[in-house]
This record gives structure tokens, C-alpha cells and sequence, in this order.
């Protein structure tokens, strides 16, 4: 309930994506797009929140999607009024009903769900741990049966889906 998901909000991809994604009707993007409006200019973005804007940049820094941090673009939610009111509250999109949709967003200093993301991130870190020493067992099972597995690298699905609303991870 501090309003930082509606008055800083910024896609972990560029403007150009979205709009291309909303042009194909995804509706997230569209979603999205019809809620937000963009900042004027990043000095008006920091205004607002100063850390959090840091935050996102350094992440963008890191992200292979952003060839440079001059594409990232903050936007507000035009339906936020006076103390954190949202004007559309019972009618909003499902963007706004389950965000945060993941805790590797960066997340505003304050937020309700900060300590929620720091802690799903400690134990998907723990669980990254687990699965390679359960890998590394399961390889000497099978060399220990006479199977002999190729030298490659063995991947993976580190994809799926975390929510406050729908988390397995407790």
C-alpha cells in the first residue's frame, strides 16, 4: 500500500518491445500501456524514488534486453490519486491484481513484498544448490550402475512461476 508499483513502474524491457508486444495483442503490454503513462524525463523518475530508480537501472545494466540504460523508461499509473487511491481498483487488470508476478523484480525500498522477494531469491538459491548436488548423486548412481553419461554440461528448466498470491515456495 505504499504506491510505489503505481507511481514507479519500469518493464524489464524497452519501450519499443512493449509497444511491438501490445501491437500483437499481448495483454500484458497492452494492459500496461493503457494503465501507465511515461515519466517526462528520468530527473522526474528520481523524484519520485531516487533508489528505486537506481535499482532498475542497474539491473537493466546487466540485462541482455537493454543495449543501454538510456532505454529504460519509468512510467506512473494514471488512475492513482491522492494517498494512494487507484480510481480503478475494483475494475484492474490482472497485471495489477498479481503483481509482483515474480520476486526478481526490483522491487521499491519499503515495498510490503521486499522481504517476500529476498526471501523467495534465498530459497531458489538454496534450491539452485540442492539440485546440483542432486545431479552430481544421480550421475554417480548411474556411473555406479555401468551407465555412462555423455561430458555435457546438464541443463536445466530454471523457469516457473512465483507470486505471493500462487507460491510454492514457503
Amino acid at each position: 500500500m505504499t504506491g510505489q508499483c503505481c507511481r514507479m513502474a519500469s518493464p524489464s524491457e524497452p519501450a519499443i518491445e512493449l509497444l511491438k508486444r501490445a501491437a500483437k495483442g499481448d495483454s500484458f503490454a497492452r494492459d500496461f500501456l493503457c494503465l501507465f503513462q511515461p515519466y517526462e524525463s528520468l530527473e522526474h523518475a528520481k523524484e519520485v524514488n531516487p533508489e528505486l530508480v537506481e535499482r532498475v537501472l542497474s539491473v537493466a545494466s546487466r540485462s541482455k534486453k537493454y543495449k543501454s540504460t538510456t532505454q529504460v523508461v519509468f512510467y506512473k499509473c494514471r488512475y492513482l490519486e491522492g494517498k494512494n487511491r487507484c480510481l480503478v481498483y475494483e475494475d484492474r487488470p490482472l497485471l495489477c491484481r498479481t503483481y509482483p508476478d515474480t520476486p526478481f523484480l526490483a522491487i521499491a525500498p519499503g515495498c510490503a513484498y521486499e522481504e517476500w522477494s529476498k526471501e523467495c531469491k534465498k530459497k531458489y538459491k538454496e534450491l539452485r544448490e540442492r539440485l546440483k548436488e542432486l545431479i552430481k548423486l544421480q550421475k554417480m548412481l548411474l556411473r555406479a550402475q555401468g551407465v555412462y553419461l555423455p561430458s555435457k554440461k546438464t541443463y536445466y528448466n530454471e523457469l516457473f512461476i512465483i507470486s505471493p498470491s500462487y507460491s510454492w515456495l514457503r
